[in-house]
């Protein structure tokens, strides 16, 4: 019985085709009522023709069991006929739903009354029930068989039909003094209170809302004529009235997500506003958090259609216009942002949370805060840094430590590392007058750990990582530097066994290095599936693509290295067959398609390591299996020259010479063409540029060693400019004139020998003129032989 009651409640509607699904759903309602004692068997067998003979129309109620009526099972099928698209049905779950009262049934008669007026006349409102009462109710239903749909439309339809639906209908602005509910006595007005739950003056939207008035005539735009000759009519018939729009309005929520979210809005926000006391407000707030906390909602995920918004989002979105604010768990509302996608909403709760305690005077203590870390925390997941970085700014004491953040806000890698070294080592060095609170010191070791990731010091941070007890850091640490064993031992820890239960994919991502490592090649296919199922479960979870979509971006570059990991399963496969046969593979495609892709010049150095460093070890493998070929076949089977090069070339540009020499360093023992050979002399020559006097020699000296011999025209031209440009940082204007006479010499088309010399030049010509200048009885210099 309970398994079959579940799958009428979590049956899927969406696989069958519209007539069959309406009926079906119709069949589901109809054994959902009857249980509960309504026969509907007239309905069932003449569900369209019910308005035509609603004089033969007849429903019979029984009195169930009270066993019946409180099954979870029982209840959760009449749940579902809250979103039943048979309006009649609906209609009448409505009106059931609305009338319990403590999950009791009412008495037999009235709620045949009750259910015929539905039918008959339409006016299907539900009287009797205050605000408090139909929100507990709400908050405690279950929609489990919901899950899928956007159930707070039934919110929003049962409190319209709890309204008041008396009178005529009229066109209000924004400061009519109407409510949608009825008035409360003025003997039950509350005092203002301060705290979350205060309560303000209830707003009305700046959208024109539907309000009643017994005194006032029916008022519309006259822009509307059509419109307006249309309600005229229905008015002469004496068919208006604010129940009429009301029931309207409940059927357009059904078909439109924007109207339903702005109805529901306006109706929440006005029934939270007409509850009496800040006593009963208060007692809501544990059902509010029991319905957002209950797992179900997650099945929206198994949605097939691109949903725009979820339940969690909207019921969240209301609740942040809901005065007095309601204040929630804040690890609840936090796990709710990475869950449901719903980070906007939750970042906009927590900041009106901040304004409120800050606005009553209350003390929010930073360091243990759990407000401020839930805070840094969204952000984090949105991989919004600089919004991070302004927060612990603004947020430090220490002067020094809101020096080291600009610097590390605006690219100074170097100095904001050494900045936040300087910090650590004060604290180590057990000053008394220096006690940093345990918030800012956490902040410079993150900030130092992110800015040695940047300076590729992965020894440093791995000793770090030991020395905190951080598995996922020590993780990343040891595959970069080549300790698999500590790979393997880490894999089997109980921590990283954790997360790899809460679907972190760069952790599952090391599974997959230690899996090609050890040459268990069968069981990459079966990772890289788990992975890349953990990585597009995560870009489902994640807000839409906007302008500054930084957690796209990371997400982005996880597929990109899955491709990677893929293919290099694929080549360490190809190789070790290739090898036992004493054969020489074709990797020139691979090879073509990784120099391609690569990631964007402007990218973090870490970025690029990811996927250079990787690459490095397939290609120290690919030479171990085929060391005993000849070294010019070697060379064509692995890219490692061009890796490090590129490399080197993006941490220059990023003004890290350090990270560029490390780069460099790795070529020490590698066969390369000419091509590649220059290029790493380049690069090895613009590591000495904009230095000091001792660098710029330094460079000098590499140029003028370097056998010009090996290279074509255009290579010795640069070779030539780069001269050119050390002496004339020397402040040798001749040897620097000569130089670059010299480059557009040997090749005429460099362009850039001649931009270098030009303003060569030109600072000559300064130069004399300004001599002229300063001796105006001298001889004045008309020309400069610079040949």
């Amino acid at each position: 019985r309970e398994d079959f009651l579940w799958k009428m409640i979590s049956f899927d509607y969406h696989d069958l085709p519209q007539v069959a699904s309406n009926a079906l759903s119709d069949m589901v309602c109809i054994t959902a009522m009857g249980a509960c004692g309504y026969n509907l068997t007239q309905l069932q067998h003449r569900p369209n023709d019910v308005q035509n003979n609603a004089h033969e129309f007849k429903i019979s109620v029984s009195q169930p069991s009270q066993d019946i009526l409180r099954d979870q099972m029982i209840r959760k099928l009449f749940v579902t006929c809250l979103l039943s698209a048979n309006f009649r049905l609906r209609s009448m779950a409505v009106v059931i739903f609305g009338t319990e009262q403590n999950e009791v049934k009412v008495a037999c008669d009235s709620l045949e009354s009750i259910c015929a007026r539905d039918v008959l006349t339409g006016n299907n409102s539900i009287s009797g029930r205050s605000p408090f009462d139909i929100l507990r109710q709400l908050l405690s239903a279950d929609y489990e068989g919901l899950g899928k749909r956007l159930w707070t439309t039934i919110f929003a339809e049962i409190l319209l039909a709890c309204s008041d639906h008396s009178d005529g209908a009229y066109l209000a602005c924004k400061q009519s003094e109407h409510q949608l509910f009825e008035p409360r006595e003025k003997s039950k007005t509350v005092k203002r209170a301060r705290g979350f739950l205060r309560p303000t003056q209830y707003q009305a939207s700046k959208q024109q809302v539907l309000h009643t008035n017994r005194n006032n005539d029916y008022i519309l735009n006259t822009t509307y004529s059509t419109f307006q000759k249309a309600i005229l009519t229905e008015r002469a018939r004496k068919r208006f009235g604010r129940g009429r729009c009301l029931i309207a309005m409940r059927t357009l929520i059904h078909g439109c997500v924007d109207t339903c979210q702005l109805i529901f809005c306006c109706v929440l926000k006005a029934a939270w506003q007409n509850i009496p006391t800040n006593e009963r407000r208060a007692s809501l707030i544990k059902p509010m958090e029991s319905l957002l906390s209950r797992p179900y909602h997650a099945q929206f995920l198994k949605i097939r259609e691109n949903s725009r918004i979820n339940a969690i989002q909207s019921i969240l979105g209301v609740i942040l216009h809901l005065r007095p604010l309601p204040s929630l768990d804040v690890f609840l509302i936090r796990s709710l942002a990475s869950n449901y996608s719903c980070q906007r909403e939750v970042l906009s709760y927590f900041e009106q949370h901040f304004t409120v305690l800050k606005r009553n005077g209350l003390e929010v203590n930073i360091s243990s805060s759990e407000l401020i870390q839930s805070i840094l925390h969204v952000y984090k997941t949105l991989g919004d840094d600089d919004m991070i970085v302004s927060i612990n700014s603004s947020l430090s004491t220490f002067k020094g430590t809101k020096f080291a953040l600009s610097l590390d806000m605006y690219g100074f890698v170097i100095k904001s590392t050494d900045a936040y070294l300087a910090l650590i080592d004060r604290v180590d060095g057990a000053r008394k007058d220096f006690a940093p609170p345990e918030f800012e010191l956490s902040v410079w070791e993150d900030r130092w750990v992110k800015g040695y990731k940047e300076l590729s010091q992965w020894h440093l941070i791995d000793e770090f990582a030991a020395s905190h007890g951080d598995p996922e850091l020590m993780m990343e640490c040891a595959w970069k530097v080549k300790n698999w064993d500590k790979v393997k031992s880490l894999c089997a820890s109980p921590s990283v066994i954790a997360s790899l239960v809460d679907g972190d994919p760069v952790t599952k991502m090391s599974e997959i290095f230690l899996a090609i490592h050890e040459g268990k090649l069968s069981e990459v296919e079966n990772l890289h599936a788990q992975t890349a199922q953990l990585c597009l479960h995560k870009w489902q979870l994640l807000p839409s693509i906007g302008t500054d979509s930084n957690p796209h971006k990371v997400l982005l570059q996880q597929f990109q290295r899955l491709v990677e990991l893929r293919e290099s399963s694929q080549v360490m496969v190809e190789t070790s067959s290739h090898s036992s046969g004493r054969t020489i593979p074709d990797l020139k495609n691979l090879l073509s398609s990784w120099r391609h892709r690569v990631p964007n010049s402007f990218e973090p150095i870490s970025v690029w390591e990811d996927l250079f460093l990787w690459r490095q070890q397939i290609f120290d493998a690919v030479t171990s299996n085929f060391s005993w070929s000849e070294p010019g076949t070697l060379a064509t089977l692995h890219d490692r020259p061009w890796t490090c090069i590129s490399l080197c070339r993006t941490a220059r540009k990023h003004g890290l010479k350090e990270v560029s020499m490390l780069s460099l360093s790795n070529l020490t023992e590698c066969a390369m063409d000419v091509q590649d050979a220059f290029l790493k002399l380049r690069e090895q020559v613009f590591t000495y540029r904009n230095a000091t006097a001792s660098h710029l020699k330094g460079g000098l000296n590499v140029v003028n060693s370097t056998n010009l011999s090996f290279f074509d025209a255009r290579q010795k031209a640069e070779l030539f400019r780069l001269k050119g440009f050390f002496l004339d940082a020397l402040n040798d204007k001749t040897s620097s004139n000569q130089a670059y006479c010299n480059s557009v010499q040997i090749c005429p088309t460099y362009s850039k020998a001649w931009v270098d010399w030009g303003n060569l030049c030109a600072s000559l010509f300064v130069i004399t003129r300004k001599k002229a200048d300063n001796q105006p009885d001298a001889k004045l210099v008309s020309r400069v032989d610079f040949m």
